[in-house]
């Protein structure tokens, strides 16, 4: 029913599929004119912790270049000492080495990252690994759209039941 009771499984298979460290969903709002991502749903890999950063993003306007290549739909891949000193202090912390995000766009809107990161090897993620996590973005994309699509339905539903109750 929900794109949410599948996510964990398809975040498993992603994560093991790309031998990643983790693999995460943050969803994203805007918010006086900017982006911000929290962290809601993670898949971690063996002798791995969870990860203790809730918002990512949140607070500070997103870097040109990732609001840039999310209207693009475009990966973007960073290793650890690539990211803004803020970041890469998360970063450390977390003990992520590198990471790869993919926007996920409703309507061309970015409403979520979907990622890997890997805690063991700083690395640059092959082109396979990006198109798994580009292809999962855009089925959770659609899967997204039509749950708010239903969602609207059961509200006019609810609408006309309230309206056809107070007009007999």
């Amino acid at each position: 029913d929900s794109w949410r009771d599948a996510i964990d499984d398809l975040l498993a298979l992603l994560g093991r599929a790309g031998a990643a460290s983790r693999c995460w969903l943050f969803e994203c709002e805007e918010v006086d004119g900017e982006i911000r991502s929290t962290l809601t749903h993670e898949w971690v890999g063996p002798g791995v912790t969870r990860s203790r950063v809730e918002a990512f993003w949140t607070d500070s306007v997103v870097p040109p270049p990732v609001v840039e290549a999310s209207t693009h739909g475009r990966p973007l891949q960073f290793l650890r000492e690539e990211l803004p000193r803020e970041r890469a202090a998360i970063a450390t912390a977390e003990g992520t080495l590198s990471l790869v995000c993919v926007p996920v766009l409703v309507d061309g809107r970015l409403v979520a990252y979907l990622g890997y990161d890997d805690c063991e090897t700083p690395r640059r993620w092959s082109h396979a690994e990006e198109e798994a996590l580009r292809t999962a973005a855009s089925v959770i994309g659609s899967s997204m759209q039509r749950a708010r699509g239903l969602e609207m339905a059961r509200r006019r539903e609810r609408m006309l039941v309230a309206v056809a109750a107070a007009a007999g």
